[in-house]
């Protein structure tokens, strides 16, 4: 059937030669993105192995700062080590008040003197009683040498305050007496 109305013709909206040449712009531009995406992986592989180069100098100079530190840190353990191997044993005192302590005493502070072996002791106790009798227990320990009453007074809730001195025998903070050693083991 023949048509009595003609009809448009429709243009196509992009021409085929426009098109074309989008195509190989577009190309183009992938193109030049790769060889600079190569470029720059070169740029830093290149930047990696100098990095890598300085590190492993660095490295090096590190390593000999650790070793120098570690010796040093390895002298003071030494030196620490004789320190430990001639001191007093402060444990050896304290067993003897923990064994000689009077229920009833209280001992509110402590002071010890190694190079003197005396201790310090100040507390309190309910009555003249119980301190005279925690006093004839250390005067019958033979490792305690002398008891001295240093200070006695009475607190506000009548409590007896007190301050003793007691002078320990030399053996008994010495580290190397088999005795104080071997009960510690």
């Amino acid at each position: 059937m023949v048509e009595i109305i003609p009809k448009e013709i429709r243009r196509p909206l992009l021409s085929p030669l426009f098109i074309l040449s989008l195509s190989g712009v577009l190309f183009l531009g992938v193109l030049a993105g790769l060889f600079l995406i190569t470029q720059m992986q070169s740029q830093t592989r290149t930047t990696l192995r100098v990095l890598e180069e300085r590190l492993g100098q660095g490295q090096i100079r590190e390593g000999e700062t650790l070793r120098q530190e570690l010796k040093a840190s390895k002298e003071k353990i030494d030196d620490f080590g004789l320190v430990i191997e001639r001191r007093k044993n402060l444990l050896a005192f304290f067993r003897i008040l923990e064994e000689t302590i009077h229920p009833n005493v209280v001992f509110t502070s402590l002071e010890t003197d190694l190079e003197g072996n005396t201790i310090d002791v100040l507390g309190t106790a309910p009555d003249f009683l119980s301190l005279g009798q925690q006093i004839l227990v250390w005067k019958s320990r033979k490792e305690i040498t002398s008891v001295n009453l240093v200070d006695l007074a009475l607190g506000e809730t009548g409590k007896k305050q007190f301050g003793v001195s007691l002078s320990f025998s030399p053996e008994v903070g010495d580290i190397s007496s088999s005795g104080v050693l071997q009960e510690q083991q």
